[in-house]
């Protein structure tokens, strides 16, 4: 197993280099490693960055299928948001505030992962899409910020048909 540094997938993309991805070798032929995805998380100071005093976080996981059998542990983060009209330090949400940007969280990610393989999903991941679609969608409840899928963990890889003739 190795992990990369989002940066150096991408290296046109500077700002996004605080995502470390996991990838596991499957099988070496001569010079060429074969390699799938086992992970991704933000790195530690990414996570200490987004957590802020006076402001409610937000974090909720989903176990969750993929079109290509892999079972993946999606967990993810985001932080309320002032509203530029307050005049309150605090931005708290109330307890059923937080349990319906929750569930928006998971609608997402059931939309964005279900029906996908791992290469789409790697792309998604990403261009942070899932994140962008849960802050759009949850600033009708209560505006939030800093909406990230804090880390992604490959529970159970049930091999198809194909990989097991390879197998034999």
């Amino acid at each position: 197993m190795f992990c990369v540094n989002q940066s150096d997938l991408c290296p046109d993309n500077e700002e996004n280099s605080f995502r470390k991805f996991k990838f596991v070798i499957d099988s070496v032929k001569g010079k060429d490693a074969i390699s799938t995805f086992n992970g991704m998380e933000i790195t530690s100071d990414k996570h200490k960055g987004i957590i802020r005093k006076w402001h409610t976080l937000i974090e909720g996981y989903l176990d969750i299928k993929t079109k290509d059998n892999f079972y993946l542990r999606v967990f993810m983060i985001a932080v309320t948001k002032r509203r530029s009209d307050s005049l309150k330090k605090t931005s708290y949400a109330h307890s059923s505030q937080v349990r319906q940007i929750r569930k928006i969280m998971f609608e997402v990610i059931k939309e964005e992962i279900e029906d996908c393989d791992i290469s789409k999903i790697t792309k998604k991941l990403m261009n942070e899409k899932i994140g962008k679609e849960v802050e759009k969608r949850s600033g009708v409840i209560i505006p939030i910020q800093n909406c990230h899928v804090r880390k992604v963990k490959v529970i159970k890889r049930i091999k198809s048909a194909e990989e097991e003739i390879e197998e034999e």
